[in-house]
């Protein structure tokens, strides 16, 4: 059988190198670098939401005197609570995290799971909260 390794390289199963291998992550091989970093795309997202107006938000850091499952950003976009749970392209939301957000969904709260800006800008377009003509840009932001 062959397999590929951690680089991207191709190896009979039995002679790959033990050092070699893809790291697994809930079963499935964790593909390193070909996918943005949650760090990295919620970066991106704090940026787009610095770029909009009437909106404030803050990044949750999730710590041991903190409710477990919280999303990782909380806003309050045109006077609705929005809240981000940030993922890798192929993760999912744990189940800790599940009840959390049905939690929040049944409070009347906006939130998803994203994986990037343009989902966050159709989340909140589809919820008429801003449009890409409201988005200020790098140049605007404060």
């Amino acid at each position: 059988m062959w397999e590929k390794d951690c680089n991207g390289n191709w190896y009979q199963t039995s002679q790959m190198p033990e050092n070699r291998k893809p790291e697994i992550h809930r079963g499935k091989p964790v593909r390193r670098g070909l996918t943005p970093k949650e760090e990295t795309i919620q970066k991106a997202i704090c940026k787009f939401l610095d770029g909009l107006e009437n909106v404030w938000w803050f990044k949750v850091h999730g710590g041991p005197f903190q409710r477990a499952g919280v999303p990782d950003i909380v806003a309050c976009v045109s006077g609705r609570f929005v809240a981000l749970e940030v993922k890798r392209p192929g993760n999912r939301s744990t189940a800790r995290q599940l009840s959390c957000q049905r939690a929040i969904d049944k409070a009347g709260g906006i939130v998803a799971e994203v994986t990037s800006v343009e989902e966050v800008l159709e989340l909140l377009g589809r919820h008429a909260l801003v449009e890409m003509a409201d988005y200020r840009g790098e140049e605007g932001m404060k």
